[in-house]
């Protein structure tokens, strides 16, 4: 080998050494730099960290925070020391976003959610995992409150729509009791048996009247209780819903009774007027055949006679007095 062949080989070797040094010496400025860095407390920021999943664990080595996403899916859990899951955060495929909170065996008590149709709800449950509460939010603005009992029933629901409304059920989940407010404000109260059929209505009408009416097994009104202007009034009602008895005050304080028979006739009064009481019977076709108490008659020819409380009328089909006392 030549003198320049052995000169140009040490060259070449001192240029690779010179190269090996000048990395050593930048990686360790480097690391110094970011031991620097570190010692100083301003941390290393990446611009971008890109993984399938993340996990953050403790000082013990229990996984804490976990953020995954799986086949569209993405979410992320919170776990407290023992490694159990008390917060779920999670948007589904098709972009639903749904936030679940645990106890401390892991049950979901609370579940937050909006669904397809982009309406809200919220439920909470019990140490069984049964739904107790639910709160929706419909887009027409429809706004439900669903309270259950421990069998998951629905016991209690409040909607607010155009109208407000409380329902009360029982344990088998039949509505028993409606409270209801129309958009106009008239409310009331229907209560019910254990077939669904509504035995009590409770209302308040338009101008203001309030009626009660009372229903039988087979949803006939058999009684109806009712105040207005003129007065109070009471119906009674037979199995067909036919008026049989009907009471009444009228604005003059003066009370009466009716009874009618079942082709809806009337067939007996009993009133009381200013100048004294007065009983009145009829046939089947409403017309009064007797009498008894204050009373007064008038002939075709139009003569009036007045009867005092004491007298006893007895009239023919005609209405013709037949017969009189005293």
């Amino acid at each position: 080998m030549t003198t320049e062949e052995r000169l140009e080989k040490l060259e070449r070797k001192l240029n690779c050494a010179r190269f090996i040094n000048s990395f050593l010496t930048i990686l360790g400025l480097g690391v110094m730099l970011a031991m620097c860095l570190c010692a100083s407390g301003k941390p290393i920021v990446q611009d971008e960290i890109r993984a399938k999943q993340f996990i953050l664990e403790d000082k013990n080595g229990k996984a804490r925070i976990v953020m995954a996403s799986f086949m569209g899916i993405v979410g992320l859990s919170l776990h407290d020391e023992k490694g159990t899951k008390r917060a779920f955060l999670l948007v589904d495929n098709d972009g639903n976003p749904s936030l679940s909170l645990s106890d401390e065996k892991g049950n979901a008590r609370a579940f937050l959610a909006v669904a397809n149709d982009g309406n809200p709800a919220l439920s909470l449950s019990d140490d069984n995992g049964k739904s107790r509460a639910s709160l929706i939010v419909q887009n027409d603005g429809n706004t439900s409150l669903f309270l259950y009992d421990e069998n998951g029933t629905g016991r209690v629901s409040i909607t607010v729509s155009n109208n407000g409304i409380l329902v009360l059920s029982d344990e088998k989940g039949n509505a028993r009791a409606s409270l209801l407010v129309q958009n106009n404000g008239n409310p009331s109260l229907s209560l019910s048996d254990e077939k669904g059929n509504t035995r009590a209505f409770l209302a308040v009408a338009n101008d203001g009247n309030p009626a009660l009416s009372l229903s039988d097994d087979n949803g006939k009104s058999r009684a109806s209780l009712i105040v207005i202007k003129d007065g109070p009034s009471l119906a009674l009602s037979d199995e067909k819903g036919n008026a049989r008895a009907f009471l009444l005050v009228d604005n003059d304080g003066n009370p009466s009774l009716s009874l009618s028979d079942e082709n809806d006739k009337v067939r007996a009064g009993l009133c009381v007027i200013k100048d004294g009481p007065n009983l009145s019977l009829f046939d089947e076709k409403g017309t009064w055949r007797t009498k008894l108490g204050v009373s007064e008659t008038t002939t075709p020819d139009g003569k009036t006679t007045t009867y005092p409380e004491s007298s006893l009328l007895l009239c023919g089909p005609d209405r013709k007095v037949i017969w009189s006392a005293p």
